[in-house]
């Protein structure tokens, strides 16, 4: 699967929530699109009994209401680091559910918040550099402002 292949967690981040997606797609279409990707994703893992489509379609709606600030492109990047057996996903012996996707996202949503907050830190540094750092003429943008506020 090509998305998979160029899908990044940075990627994912900027995606759109799940939560939105459903409101322009509409729920039973979001369901439709999420278990399908669901269902061709678990026949990778599963050797004897691949997920129904019940399960699929079951398994699309807990992400829906339990994990709505995800986006797709994070299903997308969890599954995709579950298949390469990243640190901190379970090999998979009997097969994939549900409830093995849902550890899933939990595992992945913790490496996604981290890379925010390491994101967050890097902008703020480079904020802090662009207000405090010497400009040409002696000045920083911090005391440029401050004497437009002064006068």
């Amino acid at each position: 699967m090509s998305i998979e292949q160029s899908m990044t967690i940075d990627k994912a981040i900027a995606g759109s929530q799940i939560e939105k997606m459903a409101k322009v797609m509409g729920y039973a279409n979001l369901v439709k699109a999420l278990s399908g990707y669901i269902k061709i994703a678990s026949e990778f893992f599963n050797r004897n009994q691949n997920m129904t489509e019940v399960q699929a379609i079951q398994t699309a709606g807990i992400i829906i209401s339990e994990f709505p600030m995800l986006t797709v492109e994070d299903l997308v990047m969890a599954i995709k680091e579950a298949k390469s057996s990243k640190y901190g996903y379970e090999k998979v012996y009997s097969g994939v559910d549900g409830t093995v996707i849902c550890q899933w996202l939990n595992y992945y949503f913790d490496r996604k918040m981290d890379r925010v907050e390491a994101q967050y830190k890097e902008q703020k540094k480079q904020w802090h550099n662009e207000m405090y750092e010497p400009r040409i003429g002696g000045t920083n943008r911090f005391e440029e402002l401050l004497k437009k506020i002064v006068k």
